[in-house]
């Protein structure tokens, strides 16, 4: 899990593994909210290598108001 706070903005990422039709799953649930907006990725990839990934993802949400 990771959870940071920058200001007034809350960021959170949550990795889960499951099984899907007997294969393994793996999940990374994020999260970027500020007052008044929230927005919420899920990345589902089939290796835990492809985590770099999903973090890339999760680091690029940023608020452009």
């Amino acid at each position: 899990m990771s959870l940071e706070r920058k200001g007034d903005e809350l960021r959170h990422a949550r990795w889960l593994e499951t099984i899907v039709d007997g294969d393994p799953q793996y999940e990374v649930h994020c999260f970027v909210v500020r007052p008044g907006a929230m927005l919420r990725a899920v990345c589902i990839h089939e290796a835990p290598a492809h985590d770099k990934w999903a973090m890339h993802v999760f680091n690029s949400m940023t608020y452009r108001p």
